[in-house]
């Protein structure tokens, strides 16, 4: 997988295209890394979430934009699944909102 730089210079990860499908994983370990993955607009996208830390606040991803509220068990792979629409950057976090991973459509 490229990687790419942001808005802020920060490194973007993007999402691999496979099939129609673009996919990108997301190590759960203190935070999420990487931090900002970067999306196509109107292509279908998978995000798995690999939960390595045991804090309850990474038990749950959000995603406002899209309405899912998913749980990612410790230890296991999570997928969530949508098409990003809209361009732009937008915010992911735990459940309870205090830790923030970014995701950029173009």
């Amino acid at each position: 997988m490229a990687v790419f730089g942001d808005l802020f210079g920060k490194k973007a990860q993007k999402a691999e295209v496979e099939n129609g499908l673009q996919k990108v994983t997301v190590t759960v370990d203190g935070g999420y890394k990487p931090e900002t993955i970067q999306l196509a607009k109107g292509v279908p996208a998978e995000i798995t979430f690999d939960r390595k830390d045991p804090s309850g606040c990474l038990a749950q991803v959000k995603f406002k934009a899209f309405d899912i509220l998913e749980d990612l068990p410790l230890g296991e792979k999570t997928t969530i699944r949508f098409t990003p629409n809209q361009a732009g950057k937008f915010d992911y976090s735990c459940g309870m909102e205090m830790i923030y991973g970014h995701y950029t459509v173009k």
